[in-house]
């Protein structure tokens, strides 16, 4: 509980440190020390949680949203460097506040019936896996967030916002939301594969919502790859969708 308020703390300081120097068009490496170290703890904590269960730890609804909140930093991590978009920071540690928090709920620390499964390397790499594309697509639903924002930006001309200067071009974050939507999507099917190979499929709903997000995204890549969706229709879609399927996997 110690470790997660500490997390909760170095993002917000994150969080504020991030804002003001955008707003001031201003870069510094301390955002990116703050958001590596917010990494490191998350993944302290996973382990240490993972030690205890002797399982992947998705016992509890807490459990999960620290496992999604730590993929997301990880995909910023790696695709924020890539693609040159550190900008997503600005929404990728409020994102782990607010997952942390939520996850501080009384009523969102209850184990889950199934948190007594037995260990299976399958299982473990199924959970490993699904929970890795909710954080591809998570962040893809961030970046999405920001192109909103700076299409807003763009279509009221208002170029004097000071945040403006520091976002990334257009076609940059268009690349970036296209392939965290297609590496969401692949590590969601492997799962999913897996899946199947296991006795509990059958009867989890868990599992057919996992089939269910998959579906939904699959329609959404076919749309763009046939007719070629708008950025910012697209942008609403990964956002809407991420929101919709985490709520449902979060309230079963």
């Amino acid at each position: 509980m110690v470790l997660t308020f500490i997390i909760i703390l170095l993002a917000t300081i994150g969080s504020v440190i991030h804002w003001n120097l955008a707003t001031n068009n201003k870069r510094s490496l301390v955002s990116l020390v703050i958001v590596i170290g917010v990494f490191v703890l998350s993944t302290y904590q996973i382990y240490q949680r993972g030690q205890i269960a002797q399982q992947c730890p998705i016992n509890t609804v807490q459990e999960l949203l620290s496992f999604i909140s730590w993929a997301i930093l990880l995909f910023y991590l790696v695709i924020g460097r890539v693609y040159r978009v550190s900008f997503l920071g600005l929404l990728t540690l409020p994102a782990v506040v607010l997952f942390e928090v939520l996850g501080l709920l009384p009523s969102l620390q209850l184990a889950f019936p199934s948190a007594d499964r037995a260990v299976n390397p399958i299982l473990e790499w199924h959970v490993f896996l699904l929970l890795l594309a909710y954080g591809a697509l998570g962040q893809a639903a961030l970046a999405g967030v920001l192109f909103l924002q700076l299409h807003r930006v763009l279509k009221k001309s208002n170029f004097s916002n000071r945040l403006f200067s520091q976002m990334p071009p257009i076609g940059r974050l268009s690349e970036a939301i296209k392939r965290l939507l297609w590496l969401g999507f692949g590590l969601l099917t492997i799962g999913i594969i897996l899946g199947f190979k296991l006795d509990y499929a059958a009867d989890s709903f868990k599992f057919y919502l996992a089939c269910g997000t998959w579906v939904s995204y699959l329609i959404l890549i076919i749309v763009d790859k046939v007719r070629g969706f708008p950025l910012k229709l697209m942008s609403i879609w990964v956002l809407a969708l991420y929101i919709l399927n985490l709520i449902l996997l979060v309230s079963i």
